[in-house]
């Protein structure tokens, strides 16, 4: 955490089910109320955590684990009702000790049914309101082009997706999707993403320098092509 800050970051994404809510407690505990002023912190519902593991840590982690040894890992369980998101929520609010988070993301709806998530729209909004979320969001695998980002797309503010297969739609904040690909490829994908001239946000991270070396050769190279970005 302080090294990310050093370095600049000012960007958290987590998620109750990350850790089973050790991810929240791990950010809230470092974090002062000045920080806090600073940064955009995005979490996330929709699914059970593990009393157990939020509670007992180290002793769940040692269970878990041999447990995944011999049974394979616990299935993870989604819950879309507004009485499981309204606990999540507090629950979050709670271990990142903030009064708000910038953004609260439904998290992965295309496991949900398009009741539940028409039934929790007037949830989110109502946490807007009370200055709960300053954001709304869905956050899942495969949202853009699909038939929930065309139903529900506008009620949001932010679409967080894993993989990026139509670039005709607003702006994402895209995670994981460069992994796989080859240098050529990469250097295409960002200049179809550029060509769109959006407003907002793209958050790029990786583990290796010289992944962040070959982006800037990427936007180097477009904004040579076409002009300034």
């Amino acid at each position: 955490m302080k090294a990310s800050l050093d370095g600049g970051i000012t960007h958290i994404d987590t998620a109750r089910l990350y850790g089973n809510g050790i991810s929240e407690s791990t950010i809230g505990n470092y974090l002062s109320s000045s920080v806090r002023e600073s940064l955009t912190i995005a979490t996330k519902v929709g699914f059970e955590v593990n009393r157990l593991q939020e509670f007992m840590p180290m002793t769940s982690k040692v269970f878990t684990l041999m447990r995944s040894r011999f049974l394979g890992p616990r299935p993870q369980v989604t819950n879309y009702s507004i009485e499981a998101c309204e606990r999540s929520l507090s629950a979050s609010l709670k271990a990142l000790k903030s009064d708000w988070v910038d953004i609260l993301f439904l998290h992965e709806p295309l496991l949900a049914t398009y009741e539940q998530i028409e039934r929790l729209l007037p949830w989110f909004k109502s946490q807007q309101s009370m200055g709960k979320a300053r954001y709304i969001g869905l956050a899942g695998d495969h949202l853009i082009g699909s038939e929930l980002h065309e139903r529900f797309g506008s009620q949001f503010n932010i679409i967080q997706t894993n993989r990026v297969n139509d670039y005709s739609m607003p702006p994402q904040i895209q995670y994981g999707f460069f992994r796989d690909l080859s240098e050529s490829q990469k250097s295409e994908v960002w200049r179809k993403v550029l060509r769109q001239d959006f407003d907002g946000m793209m958050l790029y991270s990786s583990k290796k320098p010289s992944r962040i070396d070959n982006l800037c050769k990427a936007l180097s190279k477009q904004i040579g092509d076409d002009g300034d970005i």
